[in-house]
């Protein structure tokens, strides 16, 4: 009869050197890649008014019905009592108390409630959003209040409706008066707004 023999356990090798450094490397690139698009996510979901304008609105509607909770959430970490926490405490709070949001959303959100100490007040956070929403709708709708210009003239017709970019209205403005000063106005198509200048 053959003699019983054990078998030695073997251990998992240790990757080496050079696969570790490179494991750390696939880690970093990774790393980067989420980051640039998250960002990327982040801008795309900023740039979409009407989709980001229905977001505040929830938000708001949201922390209209959940102010008790998040005021006596916050004010148990907010250790100076000052009615302020950091900004990634903000986020952390948020997702523990459920708020309805994606993690992008919410990263946005507190970007824009943000002071320059990275700290969101925490106190009367309805308010904060409900600002926010009036400024990004106060923007949309600022650039329509602008006059548009079109060009006329004795022998001209109107050519169409030109909106002009804010950063060149005070160029067109000038270009404008000196058309209508100048000596020969047949040469010169002459360009009118509904407003005087």
């Amino acid at each position: 009869m053959p003699a019983k023999t054990k078998k030695k356990k073997q251990r998992p090798r240790k990757p080496t050197k050079e696969k570790q450094g490179a494991k750390k490397k696939n880690k970093a690139v990774v790393e980067c890649d989420s980051k640039v698009s998250v960002d990327q996510t982040c801008e795309a979901f900023r740039s979409n008014q009407p989709e980001f304008e229905c977001f505040l609105d929830e938000m708001i509607q949201w922390f209209s019905d959940h102010q008790q909770q998040v005021d006596q959430y916050f004010s148990l970490r907010d250790a100076d009592q000052s009615g302020s926490v950091h900004l990634k405490d903000f986020e952390f709070g948020l997702m523990n108390l459920g708020v309805p949001c994606q993690e992008f959303q919410l990263h946005v959100l507190t970007e824009q409630l943000k002071t320059n100490h990275n700290t969101i007040s925490y106190q009367d956070i309805n308010r904060q959003v409900q600002s926010l929403r009036h400024s990004s709708t106060e923007v949309e709708t600022q650039g329509a209040t602008e006059p548009e210009l079109c060009c006329t003239g004795s022998q001209w017709k109107v050519l169409g409706w030109w909106k002009p970019q804010s950063s060149y209205k005070q160029w067109l403005v000038a270009a404008a008066k000196a058309c209508h000063a100048a000596d020969t106005p047949s040469s010169f198509p002459c360009c009118s707004t509904q407003t005087s200048f």
